[in-house]
């Protein structure tokens, strides 16, 4: 036999009506996501905004931080290693092309 449907509820009022298990009370106080973006943000700008200037030691340190190797100690390039663009891209061709054709003879040969 079917049983009997069960009695309409009276109209929930209170998330604690619907999901009596959840302990809303240990949810009091805390911000929701879009309060906490915006809380990140705002702590944000007054960190920026309270830290002070870098004092003048310091930015030369920062302009002159990054350079490891000073112009007088590169290397200077040597004329045989000046290459023209289309010799290089021909070489290129040329040996991409050897390989292909190395491939085909070796795939050829395997399936004799």
């Amino acid at each position: 036999m079917l049983e009997p449907a069960p009695e309409p509820r009276a109209e929930a009022k209170t998330l604690e009506d619907i999901v009596p298990t959840a302990p809303l009370s240990s949810l009091a106080g805390v911000p929701t996501l879009h309060e906490l973006v915006e809380l990140r943000a705002e702590a944000r700008l007054r960190a920026e905004d309270e830290a002070p200037p870098p004092t003048r030691a310091a930015q030369g340190r920062l302009r002159t931080a990054p350079i490891l190797f000073p112009e007088r100690e590169l290397p200077r390039p040597s004329r045989e290693l000046d290459l023209d663009t289309r010799r290089a891209m021909f070489a290129y061709g040329a040996l991409t092309g050897a390989v292909a054709v190395a491939l085909a003879v070796l795939v050829a040969v395997m399936l004799r």
